[in-house]
């Protein structure tokens, strides 16, 4: 029981995906903007490299109305599209 208790504890985690690069310098530069803007206070950025592209998501956030809050700043502050992504 804990086991799957654990397993879908992770598949109710919420991540806001802020960009796809193909070069890392420029996720680095979204990174410092949003870092920049102090936005993120509960959750982490993290850059992920996969299929060519540096991939970055915030989070993760325990429910998605506090990813689509983060998203919505994101898209105000930044003027840059923001998914929810649900892992």
């Amino acid at each position: 029981v804990h086991t799957s208790e654990a397993f879908s504890a992770q598949l109710n985690e919420f991540f806001v995906q802020v960009g796809a690069f193909k070069n890392e310098v420029n996720a680095d530069l979204l990174i410092k903007k949003i870092q920049g803007l102090d936005i993120e206070s509960n959750a982490g950025i993290n850059k992920v490299y996969n299929n060519g592209l540096y991939r970055l998501k915030l989070g993760p956030y325990e429910n998605k109305k506090a990813a689509e809050e983060t998203a919505k700043n994101i898209r105000k502050k930044l003027n840059t599209p923001a998914l929810i992504i649900n892992q």
